[in-house]
C-alpha cells in the first residue's frame, strides 16, 4: 500500500524551515500547484518528501543536478539525504493511503 506524508505536518515544517510555497516550489523545481495541492490535501505528498525535509533541514545540496543528464532536484535531495545518512524528517507522520471507498466501475 502506498505510503503519503501529513499536509499538516508537511505545511508546519515548511514554514519552520523559512521556506514559503513559492520558494519552495523553485529550490525543488516543481509547480507551485504541487505544493497548493499537497498542503491543501487535494493531492498526497509522497513519503519520500520526509528525506527532502530532512536535506533541506541540514543545508544539504541536490545530488546530480550537474550531471550530464541531471536527477530532478527532489530525486537528488533524497539521495543526498540517503549518503548523509539522515533519519527521515517526520517518518512519525507517515501513513498508508487507504483504498478508495468508490466502488469499482470495472465490475458493472
Amino acid at each position: 500500500m502506498p505510503l503519503a506524508m501529513d499536509r499538516h505536518f508537511f505545511a508546519s515544517e515548511r514554514t519552520r524551515l523559512g521556506y514559503t510555497q513559492d520558494r519552495l516550489a523553485a529550490i525543488l523545481d516543481v509547480n507551485i500547484y504541487t505544493i497548493k495541492k499537497w498542503e491543501g490535501g487535494s493531492r498526497k505528498i509522497p513519503a519520500e518528501m520526509a528525506y527532502v525535509l530532512g536535506a533541506l533541514a541540514n543545508g544539504l545540496e541536490p545530488v546530480g543536478v550537474n550531471f550530464l543528464v541531471p536527477l530532478p532536484r527532489v530525486t537528488g535531495y533524497i539521495i543526498a539525504a540517503i549518503q548523509a545518512e539522515l533519519k527521515p524528517a517526520g517518518a512519525e507522520f507517515i501513513s498508508e493511503i487507504p483504498k478508495s471507498s468508490k466502488p469499482d466501475k470495472s465490475e458493472d
